[in-house]
C-alpha cells in the first residue's frame, strides 16, 4: 500500500490493515474523521449513563469496562488492550452501558459514531475487518465466560493474564499488571489466596515473572496450555523468541 499522505503517525487502521484494498487518498479522508488523544492512568473515555457519541480505537495501554452493581460496588467485566474497538457496541444505543477507565497511560484514536458508520456503509472492505475484528473480541469474551464458569483456578489464570496480551503486533516484554490480588480474584471467581496460589506456583515454573505492577511472560506456549488454548506452533515461536 502506498505511504499515507496525511503522515499521521501508525494509527490502528493502518496498522490493522483495515484499509488494505482502498486507495491512500480514501485512506486519508478516512484518517481525518479520526482524533487521537493521550490519556493518564485512571482517566474516563466515558461513563456507564453518558449519551453514547464515540468509538475508541485503542492503540496502546489497557482499559478496564466496568459496571456499577446497585450497592454502588464497582465491577469489572472486562479489560480493553491495544487493536481493541471500544464502545462499537453501543452504536444503536443512545447511552453507553458502561465504563471505560484507562489502567495506565492509553493512547487511542477517537471517532464519532456518525462517521463510523459512514465509513463502514462506504467501504465493505473495512466494513469486513471490522467485523472480524468482532468475531475475536466476541471469541475472547466466550473463552473467558467458559473458563469462569467450567475450569479449574490455573486455567482461569493463565486465560486471564492472556487476556492483557495486545492484540495486535508482537508480545511486550512486559504486560502492566496494577491489579491487586483482591481485584484480579473477583475478575476470575476465586480466593485471594488461591490466586496467590497459583501466581507463586506460575512463578516458581519459570512461566511468568511477574514484578511489582507488571508481568512478563516467559513461557507463552505453556501459558496458553495451562489455559487449554491450542496455537499454531510457528505463532508460538515467534512470540515466545520476544519473550525470551
Amino acid at each position: 500500500m502506498e505511504s499515507c499522505f496525511c503522515q499521521i503517525d501508525s494509527c490502528v487502521l493502518c496498522d490493522a490493515h483495515l484499509q488494505s484494498e482502498i486507495s491512500s487518498e480514501q485512506v486519508c479522508q478516512i484518517l481525518g474523521l479520526l482524533n487521537r488523544h493521550s490519556y493518564g492512568p485512571r482517566e474516563v473515555l466515558f461513563r456507564e449513563g453518558d449519551p453514547s457519541t464515540h468509538l475508541f480505537l485503542i492503540r496502546e495501554g489497557q482499559l478496564k469496562l466496568t459496571v456499577s452493581n446497585p450497592d454502588g460496588r464497582e465491577q469489572i467485566i472486562g479489560l480493553g488492550v491495544a487493536g481493541y474497538v471500544i464502545g462499537l457496541d453501543t452504536l444503536e444505543d443512545k447511552i453507553y452501558t458502561y465504563t471505560a477507565e484507562t489502567i495506565g497511560p492509553v493512547i487511542a484514536c477517537e471517532v464519532q459514531h456518525k462517521n463510523m458508520l459512514r465509513i463502514l456503509k462506504q467501504n465493505p472492505d473495512i466494513a469486513l475487518r471490522v467485523v472480524d475484528i468482532l468475531n475475536k473480541e466476541l471469541a475472547q469474551a466466550k473463552t473467558l465466560i467458559r473458563v469462569l464458569g467450567q475450569k479449574g483456578s490455573v486455567e482461569r489464570v493463565a486465560t486471564f493474564i492472556l487476556s492483557l496480551i495486545p492484540r495486535r503486533g508482537n508480545l511486550p516484554r512486559e504486560l502492566l499488571f496494577p491489579f491487586l490480588r483482591e481485584e484480579m480474584a473477583k475478575m476470575v471467581g476465586l480466593r485471594v489466596e488461591t490466586v496467590s496460589r497459583v501466581m507463586a506456583d506460575l512463578q516458581r515454573k519459570n512461566v511468568i515473572e511477574a514484578p511489582r505492577g507488571c508481568i512478563r511472560i516467559l513461557d507463552l506456549k505453556q501459558l496458553r496450555s495451562l489455559a487449554g488454548i491450542s496455537i499454531p506452533p510457528t505463532e508460538i515461536g515467534n512470540k515466545a523468541a520476544l519473550a525470551s
